[in-house]
């Protein structure tokens, strides 16, 4: 509780960034309501606030260039485009094809500020209302982070009870009871939503150590329902974001000793080895099973069928614009590959300048910074354009918002040339995370 009474009394100062932790806030505890408790319209009205005051805040907030070099000229175009994609939504999308149930302007407004498909690509814009001249309040989001982490343990249980419990029918197709699509996204009780975001997990160098240890404990709680839902990229991506915390930390830390940091490493992935083999029949059975099948040639297969224009090829076809799947026989809005979801969206003139700046901060914030929190940065950053590949959409969550807060940062020369200490004392100084 102090910390949402925290997160409402520091709205007095109305920082810009504030503001946006709220939006993420809403989003993430609107939907975990939405899907567990109050479905329809009433459940809807949560998120909807957060949409209605990200789109004040992009509004009314004063605008500058928050990125300078090549970064700058790739999100000038990133914006530009973002925009247009925007605009011709508005004026040329017949809502009543994408909307399952048509009923006015509130179930296409309701919709939209739901759908994966437009409310995340507004993200990189938030960027654009953060002054240059003034320290970012990152603490908020840190207490915002922590209240998200509070409520993900305390919904673990149930979210793992129902898991576990869920009478799965691998043969059952879409829309049977028992299939596997309900098994990875509804048994969990749409916990994830409540995660906190991976950075909070490379933060032990700033965080008190029995906090650090909580986010730690959280990650490898949703890890354990990651594996035993047999999702194979997440389970590849949470096992490297933790290697790669543990890279980081031993190599770049000067306090660790590299000895214990080795043999720590040694002694996890032994007893990591001992538990998978041992549970490889019961536990982990399902991620055994399913092993490298391939279940997403078809698909791509059917995108590059439908994509026969060079046009669509360069500008898309819209936030939601749709292919035609013929392993599922219908028209889709995207894609298990998030690169071609991506070029489905808005073409390669959305995809180059959205991968280039990630990968122009992932090599500010490793290669040229002096602490641990901006190389932390670039490898979320870099992550994040490798996650393309198994899926990678851009969602409305603090984790893609910390990456765009990322690529401000890492982009900022008196951040990156700042010490440990340094960081701590500005992002990371509020009495309730110290």
């Amino acid at each position: 509780m102090n910390y949402l009474i925290s997160l409402v009394r520091s709205l007095k100062p109305l920082c810009i960034e504030h503001w946006f932790v709220v939006v993420i806030l809403l989003y993430s505890i609107g939907g975990f309501i939405r899907y567990n408790f109050l479905s329809g319209t009433i459940g809807n009205t949560i998120p909807f606030v957060g949409f209605c005051i990200l789109i004040w805040r992009l509004l009314a907030s004063r605008k500058s260039m928050p990125l300078r070099g090549v970064s700058a000229f790739f999100y000038f175009i990133l914006v530009v485009w973002t925009l247009w994609l925007t605009i011709d939504m508005i004026l040329f999308t017949d809502f009543r094809e994408i909307t399952m149930e048509y009923k006015g302007i509130t179930t296409v407004l309701l919709n939209i500020s739901q759908s994966l498909m437009f409310a995340p690509n507004l993200l990189p814009l938030t960027i654009f209302c953060i002054p240059r001249n003034r320290n970012l309040d990152f603490s908020y989001i840190v207490r915002a982070c922590i209240l998200m982490m509070i409520l993900y343990i305390i919904a673990y249980p149930f979210a793992l009870w129902s898991v576990t419990n869920f009478a799965l029918d691998m043969t059952a197709r879409a829309g049977e009871e028992g299939n596997y699509n309900s098994f990875i996204s509804d048994a969990s009780i749409h916990i994830s939503l409540l995660l906190a975001p991976n950075l909070m997990l490379y933060c032990r160098e700033y965080l008190p150590r029995k906090k650090w240890l909580f986010f730690l404990l959280a990650f490898i709680a949703s890890l354990i329902i990651t594996v035993y839902t047999a999702r194979r990229g997440g389970t590849l991506f949470s096992v490297l974001y933790l290697f790669f915390a543990w890279f980081i930390y031993s190599v770049h830390n000067k306090k660790v000793s590299k000895f214990k940091a080795m043999l720590l490493a040694v002694v996890v992935v032994s007893a990591a080895y001992y538990i998978v083999t041992g549970l490889a029949d019961s536990f982990f059975s399902l991620i055994f099973e399913r092993g490298i099948e391939e279940n997403r040639t078809n698909v791509e297969e059917s995108f590059y069928a439908d994509m026969t224009s060079w046009y669509d090829w360069i500008f898309g076809r819209g936030w939601f614009g749709t292919y035609y799947d013929l392993s599922f026989d219908q028209f889709r809005m995207g894609l298990e590959t998030g690169f071609l979801t991506l070029i489905l969206r808005g073409g390669l003139l959305y995809l180059i300048p959205y991968v280039a700046i990630m990968l122009i901060g992932a090599f500010n914030g490793y290669f040229r910074s002096r602490n641990l929190f901006c190389k932390s940065l670039g490898v979320l950053l870099f992550m994040n354009v490798c996650s393309l590949y198994p899926f990678g959409w851009p969602e409305m969550n603090f984790t893609f918002f910390i990456y765009w807060i990322g690529i401000w940062i890492c982009n900022q020369p008196r951040y990156r040339n700042m010490t440990d200490i340094e960081i701590k004392q500005i992002f990371f100084t509020h009495p309730l995370i110290r």
